[in-house]
């Protein structure tokens, strides 16, 4: 979801001239996105290593990425602090040279953000393990439609 919302709000737009940075970015984007889901959704895996750790995990694994996420905002708001060609430039001249800087930079990004974007995925991912209670399926079964309104 996170993914197809970036795409549509800030590749898309740009009328044509990032669309060239689509296909890898969707690759790179969407690798962590189905590992967090398998993580989340797989029997086997949450047998061997437990539901809350499961949500830890795809937690901070989400969040290390948020840099290729957020991708091309982010990369604007890096672009002074790491000393990119596009700092200065405005309009297309600074989209034309955006891919480029954003893979030339990827590793000190990732570098910088890649330890405190997984700290926080953990943080939230435990607060709303906390928060949100999930009801198990046999208790939903057990219960008739109508008992489920009156519990809101």
């Amino acid at each position: 979801m996170v993914v197809g919302v970036n795409v549509f709000a800030n590749i898309v737009p740009t009328d044509g001239m990032m669309i060239s940075s689509l296909p890898w970015y969707l690759i790179v984007a969407i690798i962590p996105a189905v590992t967090a889901d398998i993580i989340l959704n797989n029997s086997t895996i949450k047998s061997k290593i437990g539901v809350g750790e499961s949500e830890l995990i795809a937690g901070a694994l989400l969040s290390s990425t948020f840099y290729i996420f957020n991708y091309p905002m982010l990369v604007w708001a890096f672009a002074t602090s790491l000393d990119m060609q596009l700092a200065n430039l405005q309009g297309i001249e600074a989209v034309s040279i955006l891919t480029s800087d954003f893979l030339s930079t990827l590793p000190t990004a990732l570098a910088i953000t890649l330890v405190p974007g997984a700290l926080m995925g953990i943080v939230g991912a435990y607060l709303s393990s906390k928060k949100i209670v999930i009801p198990s399926s046999s208790s939903l079964t057990s219960m008739s439609y109508s008992s489920l309104l009156l519990q809101e």
